[in-house]
């Protein structure tokens, strides 16, 4: 009979592996039906330009190229304590980075709260959580099956060097970050990075037909042009794509957060707001922590 933190692992993945079937069996139902999958929501273009989508890929080049190189933080070496410390560091400059990006759209470039992605009301709110755990749900069986295939057959050496140091170590501190840095710092930093700003740019530049605002807009809005914006993938996979190289050096990670990044991508693209993606992230990510956590604790 399995020990109870194997048993506890294989009760978590039957759960979600049920619960990403449940909410693909719906959406597929929805979509036989002849139902979209999710009405997409007009809005005008994002006020910013491409200086904002070139220091998303400054940010990249100067991420990817080290890694490329082979020229690493050396993470490996460090001691528990720095590596928490790092962790705690790198949490809070991401954390600082999106929420202060937010705050300086709105001066900047005269942003409103609906081209900074963000709900307006306590139901919008509720719906936003809602269509990202769908959303996370549903992208949970196919990410991890090209996970698992790919690590199947190539078997790669690395992985994330957060996930490296979680598998050899179980301290409550380490976990501790892990969680705020996993959690909560990368889904609002890069949900702003490749979602808002980047994604926001390229759909302005891939922009479709004018349409009317939508009824019920705030003045604010409304005053603006709205432009409804799903006639072209290429902003979603640019953005995705970027998404996924970012880990580069993390195994096999990149071509399923690829898949993962459409996800969200998509997400934003029917929305226009990043709550539905970032929440999805953020379980997307909690769950694999989950994981591993009951699997070494």
């Amino acid at each position: 009979m399995p020990d109870a933190p194997v048993l506890t692992v294989r009760v978590l993945y039957l759960a979600c592996g049920c619960a990403s079937l449940l909410a693909l069996f719906w959406l597929f139902q929805r979509h036989i039906g002849g139902y979209r999958l999710l009405r997409p929501e007009p809005r005008r273009p994002v006020p910013w330009g491409p200086e904002a989508g070139l220091l998303v890929v400054g940010w990249m080049m100067l991420m990817f190229i080290p890694k490329l190189l082979g020229n690493g933080t050396g993470s490996e070496d460090f001691s528990d304590e720095q590596f928490i410390r790092t962790g705690w560091a790198s949490a809070a400059v991401m954390i600082a980075l999106a929420l202060g990006g937010l705050a300086a759209l709105g001066p900047v470039y005269g942003a409103t709260r609906r081209d900074l992605g963000l709900p307006g009301n306590t139901a919008e709110t509720a719906r936003d959580l809602w269509i990202g755990l769908v959303g996370c749900l549903a992208a949970l069986l196919p990410v991890y099956g090209v996970l698992i295939t790919l690590k199947l057959a190539f078997q790669p050496e690395e992985a994330h060097p957060l996930l490296e140091r979680l598998a050899t170590q179980s301290s409550p501190g380490l976990f501790l970050m892990a969680y705020v840095t996993a959690v909560i710092a990368a889904p609002l930093f890069e949900e702003f990075t490749f979602r808002l700003i980047l994604q926001g740019w390229l759909e302005k530049h891939f922009a479709g037909r004018g349409v009317s605002p939508v009824e019920g807009e705030p003045a604010e809005d409304a005053a603006a042009p709205a432009t409804y914006i799903p006639q072209s993938w290429a902003p979603i996979v640019v953005s995705s794509t970027l998404f996924g190289l970012a880990h580069y050096g993390h195994g096999a990670d990149p071509v399923p957060l690829i898949l993962f990044g459409v996800v969200l991508g998509y997400l934003y693209e029917r929305t226009h707001r990043i709550l539905p993606c970032i929440f999805a992230h953020l379980v997307f990510n909690g769950i694999s922590l989950a994981a591993l956590w009951s699997r070494i604790a």
